[in-house]
């Protein structure tokens, strides 16, 4: 009987687990806005990012060039760190060539997805990988009506520039959570992708707003884990530990 209620404990307990680890699970993603292996073994090893971003201008900053050969060597190593989805940008004259170039980078992992900026040649050469069952995000988004055309098209990410949205004039924070409201209330899966981000309290801001899909800085995600007042108690549990455990370890 006892064998039986112990049986009874382990399996509810074991249960409740389960039940812990369901309850825990959240629609946030947080990615690193970085094709540096330096900012990604900073940061992963966290457990706070969910993948990695890339643009061709990331990649000359980072020193990495802009052809395919080389983003299948920078796809392996961010797997290999801990990534579980890596956007990777197309780049063309034309719509067929971004489609072509989009394709080519989608077949090196299908965890991969596929960046295209919101002009219409953009947008035909997401549409051109869509019909291909290739997972597309548009990017260099500015204003709220192109919220629309992504949910539209029924893109994976909408990536709206909130900095630098800021820096032109327009409210980023208010277009942002605009877009945010069009997408819920047309039922489109599309997701806002915010990226331009200046500080973690912005994205806390939007993230009150329903906002949880970031993207960010190396500088950005080195806030989410600084905070001085943190930091400061930290060191304060530190010192109280070391203070009042050496006479324990003398008894032993």
């Amino acid at each position: 009987m006892a064998d039986v209620r112990a049986s009874k404990k382990a399996s509810n307990f074991a249960s409740t687990k389960s039940s812990s680890k369901r309850s825990n699970q959240s629609r946030l993603r947080l990615f690193l806005d970085s094709a540096d292996e330096r900012e990604w073994e900073k940061y992963f090893p966290t457990g706070v990012l969910y993948g990695i971003t890339t643009n061709p201008s990331i990649l000359k900053r980072d020193g990495v060039p802009c052809t395919v050969s080389s983003l299948r060597d920078l796809a392996e190593r961010a797997f290999d760190c801990g990534t579980k989805e890596l956007l990777l940008q197309a780049w063309g004259s034309s719509a067929s060539e971004m489609a072509d170039i989009g394709d080519e980078l989608s077949r090196i992992d299908p965890r991969i997805n596929i960046k295209m900026p919101l002009t219409k040649t953009g947008i035909e050469a997401a549409y051109l990988l869509q019909k291909q069952k290739v997972e597309v995000t548009l990017t260099a988004c500015y204003t709220t009506h192109q919220a629309l055309t992504a949910a539209s098209m029924g893109a994976c990410y909408l990536a709206p520039y909130l900095g630098r949205m800021n820096d032109n004039g327009r409210d980023g924070m208010q277009n942002i959570i605009n877009m945010h409201r069009i997408v819920t209330a047309t039922g489109s899966t599309t997701r806002i992708m915010v990226a331009s981000i200046r500080s973690a309290d912005e994205m806390a801001l939007l993230a009150a707003e329903g906002l949880d899909v970031f993207t960010f800085s190396p500088a950005v995600a080195e806030e989410l884990f600084n905070d001085p007042l943190t930091i400061a108690a930290a060191a304060q549990f530190e010192e109280d530990a070391l203070a009042n455990s050496w006479q324990f370890d003398e008894d032993a």
